[in-house]
């Protein structure tokens, strides 16, 4: 299959991949605002979008902090249970760290409406 062509079928998710194929990219912690806010200000971060039904969404790393100020900020999941009612437009994203061979941070975003 072309992964390009290649949705998210169900999250949480075991594996991640771009428009060139699976990545090594391994969870390794779930992160709340506050992780997410200071490993921002280490510098950039590259955050992917799961969404059920389409494709992941990559958000170019020289965007990430208009992402994080202006999408993602308010709409960070804090705790184990919530309800995407609670969050501005009724949707949430449950925030991980993935590790995998670049420099910069992976940050993969769950997207719950």
């Amino acid at each position: 299959m072309n992964p390009s062509l290649r949705v998210v079928m169900q999250i949480p998710m075991s594996e991640l991949w771009d428009s060139e194929g699976n990545l090594t990219a391994a969870r390794q912690r779930r992160l709340g605002g506050s992780a997410v806010g200071a490993l921002l200000r280490l510098g950039l971060v590259r955050f992917v979008v799961a969404e059920c039904g389409d494709p992941l969404r990559w958000i170019p790393p020289s965007h990430c902090y208009d992402f994080w100020t202006t999408e993602l900020k308010l709409r960070i999941v804090e705790t184990e249970t919530f309800d995407q009612a609670d969050f501005p437009g009724a949707y949430c994203y449950v925030a991980s760290e993935w590790a995998d061979d670049h420099s910069s941070p992976l940050v993969l975003l769950e997207m719950y409406h």
